[in-house]
């Protein structure tokens, strides 16, 4: 029977304790050694010895101590440790710098986190970048953590759309992908339907590539997937600021009533690769991040059930960006209008 141990830290700095699994929660919630933990230690590295005798699968260590972290990343274990960086109201870069391989926005979250068992499912993991020369390196390390740590089988797809910077050689360097080049930058749709070409496994989910939304999304999605129901995200609190997020909900508003388009989301979304033969039937042509929204409505008009959870996202740590923005406005109204007629002509048998 596989063994999961978690590492938490106490109030007041008053050490830290070792519990299974199941128990983490309530010690996260309350920074107490909930009855039942199997030790409370002053730090770390002794939590991590008294491990050992449990001969776990895999031991958690979640902190929002820099410190901490550092110390799981340099401990000897006969087993996996994975660090996990309590945010809340802190710096996630130096989290990530100390050592985490997954941030948690709060105790509920680091308790999805800790509390997920290993899932018997083979998942397709796609990132699309365009320029992400910087980013595509700790995505592609993002998306490895996730497999090894939650999969049973996993492959990691990089679609590179028409980078004029490295990103290519990057995501290359960064081990264990396959690559997938655009000559000319086509439009994040395009390189997202490029993806699900390309994805041999059972389930196929997207990313970007600037690591706003992280595979770690998928630790609340995975458990309600199924052939035959697509699981999609909603932000806990959409990242952009005021005035972009005015021209998102303008343009979900026009998506809805002119488009046709009803199934909504924010993040990403899996599903099973049954659906892909819907790719080339004509209802999902645009290029753009319009894509996304038609896959989704296609998939529900033809019987593919959805369900909706949310999740937390990042903040973008360079650069801006590229999905709702001045000069992309017109070419993504001109798509809204050539689906709904597509959309019409394909209901009265006209063909595409």
């Amino acid at each position: 029977m596989s063994t999961t141990l978690v590492v938490v830290p106490l109030r007041a700095r008053r050490g830290v304790c070792l519990c299974p699994a199941e128990m983490a929660p309530q010690a996260l919630g309350h920074g107490d050694a909930p009855p039942g933990s199997l030790c409370v230690e002053p730090d770390v590295a002794g939590a991590l010895m008294r491990a050992a005798r449990e001969d776990p699968d895999r031991v958690f260590v979640v902190s929002r101590e820099p410190g901490d972290l550092e110390r799981a990343r340099d401990v000897e274990a006969s087993f996996p440790v994975v660090p996990v960086g309590l945010v809340d109201a802190g710096d996630p870069t130096r989290l990530e710098r100390a050592g985490a391989w997954f941030l948690a926005a709060d105790a509920d979250e680091a308790a999805l986190l800790v509390s997920c068992p290993r899932m018997p499912l083979s998942v397709s993991l796609i990132l699309v970048a365009f320029n992400e020369e910087e980013c595509i390196g700790p995505a592609v390390l993002d998306a490895h953590r996730f497999g090894e740590t939650y999969l049973a089988n996993y492959e990691v797809v990089v679609v590179d759309d028409g980078s004029a910077d490295a990103t290519a050689e990057r995501a290359i360097a960064a081990g264990d992908v396959r690559l997938v080049r655009h000559p000319v930058n086509r439009g994040m749709g395009a390189a997202i339907r490029s993806g699900y070409e390309a994805a041999r496994l059972a389930y196929v989910a997207h990313f970007p590539a600037d690591r706003q939304v992280r595979p770690q999304a998928l630790v609340g999605m995975l458990p309600h997937v199924g052939e035959d129901r697509v699981v999609l995200s909603q932000y806990h609190h959409p990242p952009s600021g005021a005035a972009r997020a005015q021209l998102s909900s303008v343009f979900r508003l026009i998506m809805r009533h002119l488009g046709g388009l009803e199934v909504d989301f924010a993040g990403t979304y899996v599903f099973h690769r049954r659906w892909l033969g819907l790719l080339h039937d004509g209802r999902t042509a645009s290029d753009t991040f319009l894509f996304t929204f038609e896959w989704l409505q296609c998939l529900a008009d033809a019987g593919c059930a959805v369900t909706e959870v949310t999740i937390h996202n990042f903040p973008r740590q360079t650069g801006q960006s590229r999905v709702l923005n001045a000069g992309r406005v017109a070419r993504v109204f001109g798509e809204i209008l050539e689906h709904r007629l597509r959309t019409l002509r394909l209901r009265a048998g006209w063909g595409s």
